[in-house]
């Protein structure tokens, strides 16, 4: 009644068909994929099943570590629901907080849990939550107030019948500030576990990221735990074969630059991507204003039919053009990522701010320089 093969399993190995098989039900779309137009499936690895379903039982605090790609978000929001079964939590109990409104404004349009701003748990009163997931967390700053004391005595607060979930998702190599984070230094934190599967970025783009990853933790100037870095990207591989294309410009003049994107706009919307499939980063919002102007003239001029917009606008079908910062946690196939010709703290954060660029691409990347003397 069964194939032959079925006789190959017994319980030494049956632990390990049930989770492959639980892996395999938890096929997901890349996690963006209703609002930026990314085509391509990934799987939960077994470290972000191990993630999802044993340290839930284990510990209520975790520190999660991920490199870019690795699906950080992924598992923040999945823990969020699992919580919530696990728990049978209302929607209102579970927070989750994160540094820029577009991933905020993503995360409550899942209808799955309360989402805030730093900024804001810090203003507003949240007495009826339980479990906090903090995402990001590298890039919070402790000027406006402790956030993390905050987020602590909600979670253990003696009002609880039990501690409430608090969980910490974070990747030190995408640091944009040098500023206190607020968190504990790094030898404190405990729990720890690792995402090390990309399943965000192309092979071309991550062998990209991990090159200038690695420079970076050898050269860093900044507060960071080194060695778990380096063991961190000794570990993570990335295993499927989808190749993309990366390509370093060196044009020169925002002139050119604009000319450029246009005309791989041009070309990209020919080969059959749509708007929404690209986007335009900069590094300030005077920068992505002036560019604005800029390409609205040389888009139409290539015949490229593509209307940019801010993420507060409401991407939808659009393509768009917005900061780094505020496309931090949130991907599309192409982008086009502009570095200025200098910036503040540059020397700290040059590195940093190539893998927050260069990250945010699915598919194809394109890494633009302005020459220092335009």
């Amino acid at each position: 009644l069964y194939p032959p093969n079925y006789s190959r399993i017994h319980n030494g190995n049956l632990q390990a068909l049930l989770r492959a098989l639980t892996v395999a039900l938890l096929t997901f779309e890349s996690f963006l994929s209703d609002r930026v137009g990314c085509e391509f499936l990934n799987l939960l690895t077994i470290k972000q099943y191990q993630l999802l379903s044993e340290n839930l039982h284990r510990t209520r605090k975790l520190y999660v570590y991920g490199l870019p790609g690795t699906g950080k978000t992924v598992v923040a929001l999945k823990i969020i629901e699992k919580i919530r079964e696990m728990l049978q939590c209302a929607q209102e109990e579970v927070l989750y907080v994160c540094e820029n409104q577009p991933l905020r404004d993503f995360v409550r349009q899942k209808n799955i849990c309360r989402a805030v701003t730093r900024e804001a748990f810090l203003r507003g009163s949240f007495d009826d939550v339980k479990h906090i997931v903090m995402d990001e967390a590298q890039n919070f700053q402790q000027d406006d107030g402790d956030w993390y004391e905050k987020a602590l005595s909600l979670t253990s607060s003696l009002h609880l019948p039990e501690p409430g979930f608090f969980w910490i998702f974070l990747d030190y190599l995408q640091t944009s500030h040098i500023f206190e984070t607020g968190l504990p230094e790094a030898r404190w934190h405990n729990p720890i576990e690792s995402l090390t599967k990309v399943v965000r970025n192309a092979n071309s783009i991550y062998s990209y990221l991990k090159e200038k990853m690695e420079a970076n933790v050898k050269n860093s100037t900044l507060n960071i735990p080194r060695e778990r870095l380096e063991r961190l990207l000794r570990e993570t591989t990335c295993p499927h074969d989808v190749q993309g294309s990366t390509e370093e410009v060196h044009k020169g003049s925002r002139i050119e630059i604009a000319k450029y994107v246009a005309e791989h706009c041009r070309v990209y919307l020919r080969e059959g991507y749509s708007e929404k499939d690209i986007t335009v980063l900069c590094y300030t919002d005077m920068e992505a204003r002036e560019y604005s102007k800029m390409l609205a003239v040389y888009l139409k001029r290539a015949k490229a039919n593509v209307s940019l917009v801010r993420m507060e606008e409401g991407p939808g079908e659009h393509a768009v053009l917005d900061t780094v910062h505020r496309f931090s946690g949130l991907e599309r196939s192409i982008v086009f990522g502009i570095i200025p010709q200098t910036f503040p703290f540059d020397d700290e954060l040059f590195g940093n701010v190539l893998v927050c660029l260069a990250s945010r691409a699915n598919l194809k990347l394109h890494l633009l320089f302005e020459d220092r003397d335009t």
